[in-house]
């Protein structure tokens, strides 16, 4: 896992824990190949397939030897909820706090259409951190909302590991604004696959403030 530096602070800015990042296991919309991004059915559908279960338990068993002091703050759509649940299987949690901040983002028009679809919006995204193009959520707004929930952990929790499960564009972009970049490069980042996990080591530049 990511540490804290000698003087308990992870690049220029001052956290009071540390955090880490876990996109769910293998989901029913992923081996459908389509984009289930809808609260309407993501709250209650495309769950988590036998893979995606066995994916978890593995990634979390060996991420998290001898972790202690974990909180869950994972998406309410069910293939993230199943997958908070299963790291509490694997390894003692304290707390699984379920947030719609933490939600896939939504991609207007094309949600429920073909998975080769991202690539249509990630070349919109490019150079465009307000791209709303076919209805979509722009990389500025999914930003926005996922520091909101880091800011929450912040508020409520000192001294923890702080588990993040979410989804693929939300945890690029948070990871892309970590290192410092726009969020509209969310995609030069190399992506996260399913039940990957990885640390955030935030940059100098990052900052938390609501924007205003």
């Amino acid at each position: 896992m990511t540490g804290k530096n000698d003087n308990g602070r992870y690049g220029g800015l001052q956290l009071a824990n540390e955090y880490c990042i876990m996109r769910h296991g293998q989901s029913q919309a992923n081996i459908g190949r389509f984009i289930c991004s809808s609260p309407n059915e993501g709250l209650g559908s495309c769950g988590l397939t036998p893979e995606g279960f066995r994916q978890v338990s593995e990634a979390v068993s060996r991420y998290f030897s001898g972790v202690r002091d974990i909180v869950v703050c994972s998406s309410d759509f069910m293939r993230a909820r199943q997958t908070a649940e299963t790291v509490a299987e694997c390894v003692k949690v304290e707390r699984i706090v379920l947030t719609p901040l933490l939600r896939e983002r939504f991609f207007g028009e094309y949600d429920g259409g073909d998975d080769t679809l991202y690539a249509e919006v990630w070349k919109a995204d490019s150079g465009n951190p307000e791209n709303r193009a076919a209805g979509v959520e722009s990389p500025a707004a999914v930003r926005n909302r996922a520091l909101a929930a880091v800011r929450g952990c912040e508020n409520d929790y000192s001294g923890k590991t702080i588990l993040l499960v979410s989804h693929g564009d939300i945890l690029q972009i948070l990871f892309a604004t970590f290192l410092g970049l726009s969020p509209d490069r969310h995609r030069e980042i190399v992506p996260i696959i399913n039940a990957e996990i990885r640390g955030l080591v935030p940059s100098g530049s990052l900052c938390l403030e609501e924007p205003e």
